[in-house]
């Protein structure tokens, strides 16, 4: 399922912010309960790669992936097979993503905790 694959589906999705995107590893994805630990955030410092604790104490959280997305990221996750468990699964830079756009912010599904199965389940539903 390409359309919900990959960085620019999980930025869509989930509204994760860009940096905490290209901080994921494989093992941050707990796809047996359709979950995304968002823990860490990415930075080039001077033009080097470096992961740091995420913005805010708020930011370290849970999402909850629809099914279409954790399939899709399932998918992804095995298409990448030459990136172990511990390393970035989106090796590129900020610059390669921007999504700066206020209707994208609004997406940030870690506003509403309570509300996330909801969201998932609609969303599944939405796209049949």
């Amino acid at each position: 399922m390409a359309s919900a694959c990959g960085g620019f589906g999980l930025l869509y999705w989930t509204g994760i912010r860009c940096g905490e995107l290209l901080a994921l590893t494989p093992s941050d994805f707990m796809l047996e309960s359709s979950r995304l630990r968002i823990n860490k955030s990415y930075q080039s410092l001077r033009g080097v790669d470096t992961v740091t604790d995420p913005k805010t104490p708020k930011s370290v959280r849970t999402i909850v992936m629809p099914a279409f997305l954790r399939d899709g990221m399932a998918d992804f996750i095995e298409m990448r097979d030459d990136v172990a468990p511990d390393e970035r699964l989106f090796a590129v830079t900020k610059h390669f993503l921007a999504h700066e756009a206020v209707d994208i912010t609004y997406r940030y599904a870690h506003l509403f905790p309570t509300k996330q199965d909801e969201m998932a389940a609609a969303l599944d539903g939405a796209r049949g």
